[in-house]
């Protein structure tokens, strides 16, 4: 079962990003957009695990989530990986001022490796995927979506749990499904 821990969005911010997605998609071609249901913040993709192991990932969430309470993230920006000028992945920015997600993280890290879930080599950055570029023609609607995007405003929610979340491929896209919640 392929699986990752995120961060839901609140209803309102995944509406205003399909009202936004909505708005800017006619015009790009050769991009693949998130839904509403797919807008959320990863903080660990765990790839494809045994039901065992599966286990043993909501444990470690759970346990690495131990004296986080509750924080607030807020709607930071836009990006795009690997950079703005090639854009192969659009994410809107989520501002951690407690420094939360990447506390977590720290502390999950080393133990998803006792399992097999290899180190993440690139930075941490707090985002949530809108959209992936299927070609060069794609990356360059990317680039003109960056400069639209920066007119929507900053939302702030907060954050009361983690979620644990299959991911099953499928010809229309990824459906998730959540597998646990972890209150903080």
């Amino acid at each position: 079962m392929r699986c990752f821990v995120a961060i839901e969005l609140p209803a309102p911010i995944r509406a205003e990003l399909l009202q936004f997605v909505r708005s800017v998609s006619p015009k790009c071609r050769d991009v693949r957009w998130c839904n509403e249901s797919q807008f959320h913040v990863t903080l660990k993709f765990l790839g494809e695990l045994t039901d065992e192991r599966v286990r043993r990932a909501c444990e470690i969430a759970r346990e690495s989530a131990a004296g986080i309470g509750p924080f607030s993230l807020e709607t930071s920006g836009w990006g795009a990986f690997p950079n703005e000028r090639s854009p192969r992945v659009l994410w809107l920015g989520a501002e951690d001022a407690a420094g939360a997600c990447l506390g977590w993280l720290q502390a999950a890290e080393p133990r998803f490796e006792d399992i097999g879930v290899p180190r993440e080599t690139r930075p941490f950055t707090t985002h949530v995927t809108v959209a992936r570029a299927k070609s060069p023609v794609g990356n360059r609607g990317l680039r003109d979506v960056l400069a639209e995007a920066a007119t929507m405003p900053r939302r702030t929610f907060e954050v009361r749990e983690l979620t644990v979340f299959e991911s099953r491929l499928e010809r229309s896209g990824a459906r998730y499904s959540a597998i646990a919640r972890i209150a903080l």
